[in-house]
């Protein structure tokens, strides 16, 4: 299935529990994943799991409660994809 293909999601509190389901399932269904979260240790887990897999993700280390964080990761996820 590639319900997602040529999109790319920005998933907040990708690292871990429900936000990195979330990410794996949007790769599964063809789109590049930007993983967006605080915790780089599970943040980049989260991305070598679906790079493994054969999917597109990039980790971006933010913090949602910082409006230049969350800058910055945009243009890394445009920038990247």
């Amino acid at each position: 299935m590639n319900r997602l293909k040529d999109k790319v999601a920005i998933v907040t509190g990708g690292g871990q529990g429900i936000g990195r389901a979330t990410c794996e399932l949007f790769a599964e269904e063809g789109a590049s994943v930007v993983i967006a979260d605080r915790n780089a240790e599970t943040g980049q887990a989260t991305a070598a799991a679906i790079a493994h897999n054969g999917g597109k993700a990039l980790f971006a280390q933010t913090d949602v409660t910082n409006e230049e964080s969350i800058q910055q990761m945009v243009k890394r996820a445009v920038s990247h994809f």
